[in-house]
């Protein structure tokens, strides 16, 4: 007997990622890792959303908008295809939500109504992907070693149909750089360097300094007590 062929059903779902500078320009090298990154992010969160809870999209384009005079935006249209139209009616808006939440370090669930039941969606499950976590991270890294950039806003649909626009200052984007940090560091001795600091922590007890060196960012821990005490 010849199976039906099943269609895929088109929806889209809106979100914008936009970095608040003065004069309104980023380098293109910038951008073009914001543009890759926010690709990566949206891919890695769907895939996560197939793997573990069976509810992910079977593909998903992402596509900019144009830029809008006087800001710089980064606006895009996330092109979603599924086979079941009724599964894509109702979570129209949930990869938006979901990255919101990761973008602003507030890890929580997500109760996501398909045709036969409720699903729960943790955020932390998202982290375990490595190409969510370091997406993430590298946006994060990008804003907070920019210093024109003063934070960054984002927009985004919500599941019950509004738009809203939530702000993400640089102090909660250095907890999300985290993200994209191995939990067993690759430990190596390397003496007499010079590192550039990029974001000191000034405490009584030693702690973790955000550093550059050889062009990459990432964690050390300041264990000069006496520098500290100065």
């Amino acid at each position: 007997m010849k199976k039906d062929k099943v269609e895929l059903v088109e929806c889209q779902e809106f979100f914008e990622l936009k970095l608040n500078v003065a004069n309104s320009q980023v380098p293109i090298a910038e951008l073009i890792e914001y543009l890759k990154n926010t690709d990566k992010l949206f891919k890695g969160v769907n895939q996560t959303l197939n793997e573990k809870y069976a509810i992910g999209f079977n593909s998903i384009a992402i596509e900019v908008v144009p830029f809008e005079e006087g800001s710089f935006r980064i606006p895009v249209w996330i092109k979603k295809l599924v086979k079941n139209p009724y599964f894509a009616g109702i979570v129209v808006a949930v990869l938006g939500d979901i990255i919101t939440d990761l973008l602003r370090n507030e890890l929580g669930i997500h109760e996501i109504q398909t045709e036969n039941q409720v699903v729960v969606v943790e955020d932390k499950k998202m982290l375990e992907n490595k190409t969510t976590a370091n997406a993430l991270s590298n946006i994060a890294s990008l804003v907070i070693n920019n210093d024109s950039i003063r934070d960054i806003t984002v927009t985004y649909d919500k599941s019950n149909g509004e738009r809203e626009r939530i702000n993400v200052s640089k102090e909660v984007l250095r907890e999300v750089a985290e993200y994209g940090i191995e939990d067993e560091p690759t430990r190596y001795l390397q003496t007499n360097v010079t590192l550039e600091i990029v974001s000191p922590v000034f405490s009584e007890e030693p702690t973790n300094w955000r550093v550059r060196y050889n062009n990459k960012a990432f964690t050390a821990r300041m264990a000069d007590a006496d520098f500290l005490e100065v």
